[in-house]
């Protein structure tokens, strides 16, 4: 599945690596989630989804983003046929070992908006050839239905790892067995290797000069004031993703000292970062490039909430692990200070540290699957 969102393909591609560097052919199961069968809210919004992308397909700007990620896609991803129809996955999808990961695939509101909760918790697959690595639940708390249907679905699972800390915890006590703490799949990989991603991007005019990066969904008004007082700090521009020429038109209407960057896929994100003098985000992911390519950085608290509904838990833990808790910010409380006060040497002898451990794990569930379940046969 693909959303057209950076850390979605970014991942994708960095688990797909990872997994050839164990010696393993690995594909990504390109699967096309059917529109529900009955009419109601999820109907609407798939219909409405498939109608706004039609929209999107006859404007000329919003085809060259398409095609930013299609070319990605093609040059590295390898992924099945596509399938659309639940009752064959069982049938084409049929591998030695399923993987699980990452990204927020658990998040019970996305599962549920998508309808692919079955598929993101390998219902298809059978028995003893599962697990996951660095899923995401997204949230703090579950209710206890969402945690039920969970339990049904990942008992089944030999090894379950996931990104953040709380979400192993409510994993823990929902089925009642370790759960690991791993590294997202992008930290997985070196600067150098992302480096072969960054030179393939198609470059900008606007990183021949000094400029803050700035990256949110949405590119809320707090971010882009975020960003633009570093600028000040930092005399440069602020240049900031838009997803669209109409969402280009609100950013200069919101933020008329912003260069709108368009059109750009995966590798573009990753070269825009690595090039940046500062960054300025509320995404996991724009905050995980900014460690990997020791770029000062300043991330923002997506909500102030502490509920189930929260989305703080995985940068909270991203940015716990690296000892970079400073480096977060409260929308309501922002202060420009020493954007380059991260201590890097520290966050890369972690990084090494964690990087050893995550990959040990990942190489002892898939000794799971595919050595010891052999060896019992």
């Amino acid at each position: 599945m693909s959303g057209k969102n950076y850390g979605c393909d970014l991942q994708r591609y960095a688990l797909q690596r990872v997994l050839r560097k164990f010696g393993l052919r690995a594909l990504l199961i390109n699967y096309v989630p059917p529109l529900p069968a009955r009419g109601g809210f999820f109907r609407r919004i798939f219909r409405a989804r498939h109608l706004i992308s039609l929209a999107k397909g006859a404007v000329w700007f919003l085809d060259r983003r398409d095609a930013a990620f299609r070319r990605f896609a093609g040059r590295y991803l390898e992924t099945t046929e596509p399938i659309g129809d639940d009752r064959e996955l069982a049938r084409r999808a049929v591998f030695d070992c399923y993987v699980a990961g990452s990204d927020q695939i658990w998040n019970p509101t996305i599962s549920r908006v998508t309808a692919g909760l079955g598929f993101f918790t390998l219902d298809f697959a059978p028995s003893g050839k599962k697990i996951s690595y660095a899923p995401s639940l997204g949230v703090s708390r579950i209710d206890p239905s969402y945690a039920e249907r969970l339990k049904r679905s990942l008992s089944s699972f030999d090894w379950i790892s996931v990104r953040e800390k709380e979400g192993a915890e409510i994993l823990r006590t929902v089925l009642g067995r370790p759960v690991d703490v791993v590294l997202d799949p992008t930290m997985l990989l070196t600067p150098k290797e992302w480096d072969a991603v960054a030179d393939e991007a198609r470059p900008r005019s606007v990183q021949k000069k000094k400029y803050i990066f700035c990256y949110s969904l949405g590119n809320t008004p707090q971010v882009l004031d975020a960003a633009r007082r570093l600028a000040s700090a930092y005399n440069a521009t602020v240049a900031a993703i838009c997803y669209s020429p109409f969402d280009a038109l609100r950013l200069k209407r919101i933020c008329p000292y912003c260069r709108p960057i368009l059109n750009a896929g995966p590798a573009e994100f990753v070269s825009l970062i690595r090039s940046a003098e500062c960054v300025v985000t509320d995404s996991f992911h724009g905050t995980v490039f900014s460690i990997l390519y020791h770029r000062p950085f300043r991330t923002m608290m997506r909500d102030r909430r502490d509920g189930a509904s929260s989305m703080n838990s995985r940068v909270k833990t991203l940015l716990e692990t690296f000892g970079l808790e400073s480096r977060l910010f409260d929308p309501a409380d922002f202060s420009p200070g020493e954007a380059g006060g991260a201590n890097f040497a520290a966050a890369d002898d972690i990084l090494l540290r964690c990087r050893e451990d995550s990959l040990k794990k990942l190489e002892r569930g898939l000794r799971k699957v595919l050595i010891d379940e052999k060896s019992s046969d």
